[in-house]
């Protein structure tokens, strides 16, 4: 089951987008009990939260500016390189955060090269 994690706590760490959901950050945070916290990088300002996976692997779901409404973006970190096992995850992701892979409209996979 995934934990809540402070997004605060993963300041020192880059993540990269590695998936877009259609369906807005507050689904999650409702659904996880997550704290929405608003915030800015080196690119946009955002809202976001995180989550460690039972796994043990670190995810930013965010909600950059500009984005469509009622999306969701999920962050991995950016050691985590190799596209297929990027696809794994997001998979798994989506079936520990209780949704449907059909709601995922992008990922890495879609876009390897960026």
């Amino acid at each position: 089951m995934p934990t809540p994690v402070a997004l605060e706590a993963l300041s020192e760490l880059e993540f990269i987008p590695q998936a877009i959901v259609d369906q807005p950050l507050s689904f999650f945070a409702n659904k996880w009990k997550l704290e929405i916290v608003h915030g800015h990088d080196d690119l946009d300002e955002f809202d976001g939260a995180a989550l460690r996976m039972h796994n043990g692997t670190l995810i930013e779901l965010k909600h950059p500016s500009g984005y469509p409404p009622n999306t969701t973006v999920i962050y991995f970190s950016y050691e985590i390189r190799d596209v297929g096992r990027i696809t794994d995850l997001i998979f798994e992701v989506a079936d520990e955060l209780g949704f449907p892979s059909s709601w995922i409209s992008w990922k890495r996979s879609d876009n390897p090269d960026l």
